[in-house]
């Protein structure tokens, strides 16, 4: 009962808050770059990487063995194949060290 709590608390906080809500949309929608192409205060850059490392985070409880890699599916499949077949993302992954994340993408 309280894994699913646990995970209720995961979907809550990424689907339902809307501190991913943009970055989630310029992913979805092909925005990514030309919103970024536009941040002269670095605002909208903070907003992906506050949306990639809450990714980091559920690879690094993957790590741990405190979620699976079936859950982890199950709740953000569709958001961690967008991540992945955006170039930008992949880059940004690689070049500013998300190893976890890196590592769970090559696994999904």
């Amino acid at each position: 009962m309280r894994r699913a709590e646990w995970l209720q608390s995961l979907y809550e906080r990424f689907y339902e808050k809307d501190t991913y809500k943009d970055a989630r949309r310029w992913i979805d929608f092909k925005l990514l770059e030309k919103e970024l192409a536009n941040d002269q205060d670095h605002r909208k850059e903070e907003k992906l990487a506050d949306y990639l490392n809450f990714f980091e985070f559920i690879a690094t409880l993957e790590k741990m063995k405190q979620l699976s890699l079936v859950e982890i599916k199950l709740l953000f499949a569709y958001y961690l194949g967008q991540i992945k077949e955006t170039p930008y993302c992949m880059e940004y992954i690689k070049t500013s060290n998300y190893r976890n994340l890196s590592n769970l993408l090559g696994r999904i």
